[in-house]
């Protein structure tokens, strides 16, 4: 396994899903700068993170739609992380589970 040492001031963090992603950007403080749910759209997460990008890397678990956002990050230039699902840390014993949780917790 390979560790990522990333060196942005922020960090995107996407739970994706089929039709929809949830974004956390964080900066390196740990503090939170956009929270969304959002649309499988390319065009619209860009929108999003543009002031961001300057110095931004994209996070993302491995799974069978992932390609179009990492093309998307590739060709725009934005360092894209790809996680292994049985590596990422995950919430176990906790009642509540969701992407807004689970997104913080990545």
């Amino acid at each position: 396994m390979e560790l990522a040492t990333i060196n942005t001031e922020y960090v995107c963090g996407v739970d994706l899903h089929s039709r929809a992603m949830y974004i956390c950007v964080m900066d390196q403080k740990g503090n939170i700068k956009l929270h969304r749910n959002i649309r499988n759209d390319f065009q619209l997460f860009k929108t999003l993170i543009a002031d961001y990008n300057e110095s931004i890397s994209v996070g993302c678990e491995s799974m069978h739609s992932y390609y179009w956002l990492a093309d998307g990050c590739i060709e725009n230039k934005i360092p894209f992380y790809l996680g292994h699902a049985y590596y990422m840390k995950t919430i176990h014993g906790r009642k509540k589970k969701n992407d807004k949780i689970e997104t913080l917790r990545k």
